[in-house]
């Protein structure tokens, strides 16, 4: 497991990690005070599609019909959890877990030794490759998870967080990813990044 999570903090440092970092972080800065609930609602979310397409129990290819229904629900994900920051409901947290689920969905990782081990295996071996795939997505998505806590380790910064530009930013990011998802742009870059990690 320890080196699962070393590959994936690894992998942070490769161009293929943002095709499933970009689409988070629409949703965590936009959700502001709640960013905690949208960055764990991703992370959950994006490691279960992950394991789901590599266990064979989701299909991998959106179509261009379907393109534009993910592309709209990333937007909608991104407007969940700004509305998320301003009620009790945990919409953030939802919002989170459905850009999660488009991000794994659309993500091609960068696949080291111990994620190719585990990805050859889950085919045969579904329940046993759910945690180790999910504790690599967890070191991925370690900037997301700084992201969300860092307000309050240095409490400083909380004041940047709930700015309404903050927000702005965060709704802006989202909506760029969920144009590109749309158009069928952002699966070639994330081929593109993909194709620069490996040479």
């Amino acid at each position: 497991m320890l080196d699962l999570l070393i590959e994936g903090l690894d992998s942070i440092r490769l161009p293929c990690t943002l095709g499933l970092l970009v689409p988070g972080l629409g949703p965590a800065v936009a959700a502001r005070s709640k960013a905690w609930q949208a960055a764990l609602g991703f992370v959950v979310m994006s490691g279960l599609i992950a394991w789901a397409r590599a266990a064979g129990l989701w299909f991998d290819d959106p179509g261009a019909i379907l393109q534009v229904v993910v592309g709209l629900a990333l937007a909608g994900s991104v407007v969940m959890s700004w509305k998320g920051d301003q009620g009790r409901f945990p919409l953030a947290g939802l919002g989170g877990a459905l850009s999660g689920l488009i991000a794994g969905w659309l993500w091609v990782p960068c696949v080291g030794l111990h994620l190719g081990e585990e990805l050859s295996r889950a085919g045969d071996e579904r329940a046993a490759t759910l945690v180790p795939l999910m504790v690599y997505v967890m070191g991925v998505s370690l900037p997301l998870i700084a992201l969300a806590a860092l307000p309050y380790a240095w409490p400083k910064l909380s004041g940047w967080r709930d700015h309404t530009n903050a927000a702005r930013v965060g709704i802006a990011v989202g909506a760029i990813v969920a144009f590109g998802v749309a158009v069928g742009y952002y699966e070639d870059i994330v081929l593109q990044l993909f194709r620069i990690s490996n040479n």
